[in-house]
């Protein structure tokens, strides 16, 4: 069958093509697309081509498609998998795979979906799930969740990943506590992107949650963006007079969610972090860091942050390979300081984000900015650095430009934009409005149902 997909085929090649799905194959699956959520992975691939260690050897003669958060149905199940897997079934993906059976895996036994395999990743409409990647059982379904909700599932993943790798020890026991401290300061360095959304709202509703949490952007937009996410109706009060400290409705930064935990946001550039840090944790610093940008100055102020036999996790996943920073090896010995890496999420991390997606514990709608058709990605991804922070969902079945949600009633309004946009971006925007301006579930079922914008062959 024909379908299109968002193929690279090499350093900085990246194509919408129409391609012919070949025959399915007894241990394969068929399966509709309907969302992917975009993600700067997919940018860094697109920068690298060969030379990125998951993708072909030769992507000219073995172009794979693209696209790694993604969620869909069910269409085709090959003769050795039924009664395992049926058609209709509502499905997301584990990205990364290990397989070592007879079947080769482009790019070697390290394989991942949306960088490895020809015909099997999120920016298409049709895919056909290959056998290592079957036989890797990273196939997961869902019922109770919105399609761009579990192609959240992943990014959530990492997030719920880094924060299972985290650890403090014990001196007389010599042991490992993993995750966070319970009931501790927690500090988040560059948080006002997608990710740093997803992390605060993780922290807020998770089982094991730390007592304070301040969350840091250089950006001011971003920080009044994320400020209004998770404010409360609260009326304000100011921090030093009423020790409660109930809200952080602007032009106050700090107060309490509904579940205990303080939060607190602050610019850098306009306070003295240092100084804030150590009034605020009466002089503790921070059980665990985690720090959302590959910068030597951010990781450096994460190392000054923390406090005895504190934590840092540098999640951001860096390209420049001799990125390094400064830290305090005094502090490591005596402080029991510790430094440690983690953005990837395993199967058991994206079962545990569909399991709270599936149980309303978490809202990755905070983290969407953006949505748009699968006509829209070349250009999305090529610019991706450029763009506005945000996860931005791609309903592979429509064409339609990437349009961030704010502007969608000046859109509708403007005339310069397309007739058959026009109704679409103004009802749109009158169903995200009864949510606080951001998507819903109701919202999707509408973009879904629009015939005058499909994009299927």
């Amino acid at each position: 069958m024909k379908t299109r997909a968002v193929r690279l085929r090499g350093k900085r090649k990246l194509f919408l093509d129409e391609i012919e799905l070949p025959e399915l194959a007894d241990k394969e699956i068929r399966a509709k697309i309907i969302t992917n959520s975009l993600c700067f992975s997919t940018y860094k691939a697109w920068q690298q081509g060969e030379t990125h260690k998951r993708t072909p050897d030769d992507l000219k003669k073995c172009p794979v498609t693209v696209g790694h958060e993604l969620a869909g149905i069910i269409e085709e199940v090959g003769k050795s998998l039924k009664g395992k897997y049926s058609a209709g079934d509502f499905f997301i993906l584990q990205p990364s795979i290990y397989y070592t059976g007879k079947i080769p895996v482009p790019g070697g036994i390290y394989g991942a979906v949306g960088y490895s395999f020809p015909f099997c990743g999120g920016n298409a409409q049709d895919i056909i799930i290959p056998q290592p990647v079957i036989d890797s059982n990273a196939i997961l379904t869902f019922k109770n969740c919105a399609f761009f909700e579990a192609s959240l599932a992943e990014p959530l993943s990492c997030i719920i990943g880094a924060v299972h790798e985290q650890y403090h020890t014990t001196t007389n026991e010599h042991s490992h506590i993993m995750g966070i401290k319970k009931g501790g300061n927690l500090a988040i360095l560059g948080a006002g992107g997608p990710m740093g959304i997803g992390m605060l709202d993780y922290f807020l509703n998770a089982d094991k949650k730390p007592s304070f949490i301040m969350a840091t952007e250089i950006d001011d937009a971003k920080l009044t963006k994320a400020r209004q996410i998770f404010a409360d109706s609260k009326s304000p009060v100011h921090p030093l007079r009423d020790k409660t400290l109930r809200t952080f409705d602007v032009p106050m930064d700090i107060g309490t969610a509904s579940n205990g935990v303080k939060l607190i946001f602050i610019n850098p550039k306009k306070e003295n972090i240092f100084a804030k840090a150590k009034r605020l944790t009466g002089g503790k610093l921070f059980d665990d860091i985690f720090t959302l940008s590959p910068s030597e100055k951010l990781i450096e102020t994460a190392d000054k942050l923390l406090g005895e036999n504190g934590t840092h996790n540098f999640f951001a996943g860096p390209s420049d390979k001799k990125l390094s920073a400064k830290i305090n090896f005094y502090h490591i010995h005596y402080s029991h300081h510790k430094h440690i890496g983690r953005s990837g999420g395993n199967t058991w991390d994206l079962k545990e984000a569909l399991k709270l997606l599936e149980g309303k514990k978490l809202s990755p709608a905070k983290m969407i900015n953006a949505i748009g058709g699968l006509d829209s990605v070349v250009d999305a991804i090529k610019n991706f650095p450029y763009l506005s922070s945000g996860k931005k969902i791609i309903y592979t079945g429509i064409k339609m430009p990437l349009v961030e949600l704010s502007e969608l009633k000046n859109l509708s309004k403007n005339e310069n934009t397309p007739p058959v946009y026009k109704k679409i971006y103004s009802d749109l925007d009158s169903i995200i409005s009864q949510n606080k301006g951001l998507w819903r579930e109701e919202a999707e079922k509408y973009i879904l149902s629009r015939e005058e914008i499909s994009f299927r062959l």
